[in-house]
């Protein structure tokens, strides 16, 4: 339903988290400011979750965040989940070590035991727009 202007700017790609290798490897790295993702790692195993971060942190330039849920089975509400087959069992702790071993700081989380926790986290450093002061237009007088 998009315009075809629109449409011809759209890249997809394939990812394919069943191998070994990156699962976002055809994305440039240090490109991205922000990304999300909901409703996506709450069904992803936790070597998976670590893939997901290890890349992620590559794709980010400094400064960059990330947002994104998860199955919390600190909780246990979460865990009956997973042992219903319908999301995977992530321990919120375990989550937390791996943002920190992918080189990532937590800046906020919201972790309640509800249907999806979710962290907000950061890239170390800042993060900087080439296009701050880029002006796109010059207003011109108009002749009388």
């Amino acid at each position: 339903k998009f315009t075809p202007e629109y449409r011809r700017r759209l890249r997809t790609y394939v990812v394919n988290d069943y191998r070994d290798s990156e699962p976002l490897n055809q994305l440039p790295n240090n490109q991205f400011g922000f990304i999300f993702a909901y409703n996506f790692l709450n069904y992803k195993p936790l070597g998976v979750i670590e893939r997901y971060l290890r890349d992620i942190a590559q794709k980010l330039r400094p400064g960059g965040r990330v947002v994104f849920t998860f199955n919390d089975c600190d909780y246990d509400t979460c865990i009956r989940s997973a042992e219903q087959r319908y999301q995977t069992f992530t321990p919120g702790r375990e989550i937390k070590n791996i943002v920190f071993r992918a080189g990532f700081e937590i800046n906020y989380e919201w972790m309640k035991g509800a249907e999806a926790s979710w962290l907000e986290i950061k890239k170390p450093g800042e993060i900087t727009s080439l296009r701050g002061g880029q002006s796109l237009a010059k207003i011109l007088a108009r002749p009388r």
